[in-house]
């Protein structure tokens, strides 16, 4: 649970650690610039109160509290909006207005979330991987194809050799020829016996993976070369996948966004040649050049 979660719930909280809470709410800027004591005489209490409230609500101190704060403070709002829950966005007969914002507040939710505890170094390392590649397999799973899907097609755009097989049944390691082959796996609750097989026979083939997953504690993520993690908070009782395909495009996106600017300007050339080549292949019927 997020700190601003915490401090608008108010949850088993004394007068004290109200006003503290209240005090963070109204203006979570000042705090983060603000000494124990120079916060404690604010609220004419004792610097010890603070400490002891950080503590309470599973932090290691002031400053851990400040950081917490900091990292978070687009979520601090005056009209007091909650965070919206994930599996669950929208309540019985909402108006469409109501479940327009409410959508549109998971959304937004959800990027900033992944934003601020993106993994820049294995994005790169994977980037890296993709680029000296000369052949790249893609291997997901339910809802995780939609993901698998877009990144394959936008490589396909700009020359490089990407193999997806949507249909189930026919997700097997094939017999690559290739000099730098590399895998691609993305499956977000991490607990397919099918993914975990893929994995393992691209590694006994001395193929090199990127795992991209929400995951984190389970074999596949152990055995793979880079982990990608994805932070998501959806259950198996989800309304629909809502922030999690969210999460796995933009991830997938800045993947595919950092391989593109590594050679922006013969990968424009390859977009361009593509968009020539759709128009002049006349693909809408019954439309003449």
């Amino acid at each position: 649970m997020k700190l601003v979660e915490i401090l608008h719930h108010r949850e088993n909280f004394n007068q004290v650690e109200e006003d503290i809470a209240k005090f963070v709410l109204d203006d979570p800027k000042s705090v983060i610039n603000l000494s124990v004591r120079e916060f404690a005489s604010q609220l004419f209490i004792s610097p010890s109160a603070i400490v002891r409230f950080t503590k309470k609500i599973g932090l290691t101190g002031y400053s851990d509290f400040k950081m917490k704060i900091a990292s978070e403070l687009a979520y601090f709002s005056k009209d007091d909006t909650t965070l919206v829950a994930l599996d669950l966005p929208v309540a019985s007969k909402q108006t469409v207005k109501d479940i327009a914002k409410t959508m549109m507040n998971l959304h937004s939710q959800t990027l900033l979330d992944i934003y601020l505890d993106l993994d820049l170094k294995n994005i790169t390392i994977a980037g890296d991987l993709i680029l000296h590649s000369d052949w790249i397999t893609i291997f997901a799973k339910g809802e995780s194809i939609l993901a698998a899907e877009a990144l394959h097609q936008k490589l396909l755009r700009i020359g490089f050799n990407s193999h997806l097989e949507a249909l189930n049944g026919f997700q097997l390691v094939k017999p690559i020829r290739a000099k730098q082959p590399i895998g691609i796996i993305i499956s977000q609750f991490g607990d397919s016996r099918e993914m975990l097989a893929d994995l393992r026979e691209l590694s006994k083939h001395n193929i090199l993976t990127i795992y991209i997953t929400s995951n984190q504690s389970n074999k596949a993520w152990q055995a793979a070369e880079i982990g990608i993690y994805v932070e998501n908070n959806e259950t198996l009782n989800k309304m629909g996948s809502f922030a999690s395909r969210t999460a796995y495009l933009y991830v997938t996106d800045v993947l595919y966004e950092y391989v593109f600017s590594r050679n922006y300007d013969e990968n424009v050339k390859l977009l361009s040649d593509y968009a020539f080549q759709s128009r002049t292949r006349n693909r809408f019927l019954g439309v003449d050049d």
